[in-house]
């Protein structure tokens, strides 16, 4: 992905997940791609580059969910280090923008005024993700 402005994001989401006691969050981005002939969705979990991708939501979703399956088995099949490539840091800086309205838009009914202020002040691209 060369520029963000090809990039038409959809939605930022986390994927929760517990192994072993420990909980891990994994970050997630749905998008289009403007120059996909295609018109392909896309899901990628932002920490390992694992993309899945369909003709709509659901499409992607299974694909997403079909390579994290064999990522997994792949993992628990060898003694190799496998090496992944985080996504590009446009991705992450779209998904953290994203997922910051989401979350003030949520908070609008349950949180005080004061809270949410404090929250749409914050500049998106200098929030951390655990990746």
């Amino acid at each position: 992905m060369s520029n963000s402005s090809s990039i038409l994001p959809i939605q930022a989401a986390e994927l929760i997940g517990n192994r072993d006691g420990k909980v891990f969050s994994l970050p997630l981005l749905a998008y289009k791609i403007q120059e996909d002939v295609d018109q392909l969705t896309y899901i990628e979990a932002l920490s390992y580059g694992i993309i899945g991708k369909g003709k709509n939501m659901d499409e992607a979703t299974e694909d997403f969910i079909e390579t994290m399956k064999l990522y997994i088995q792949k993992l628990a099949s060898t003694s190799k280090i496998i090496s992944l490539t985080p996504s590009d840091p446009e991705k992450i800086n779209i998904f953290k923008e994203l997922y910051l309205k989401d979350k003030l838009s949520n908070l609008k009914s349950t949180s005080s005024l004061s809270n949410i202020d404090t929250l749409k002040k914050l500049d998106p691209t200098n929030l951390q993700l655990a990746i």
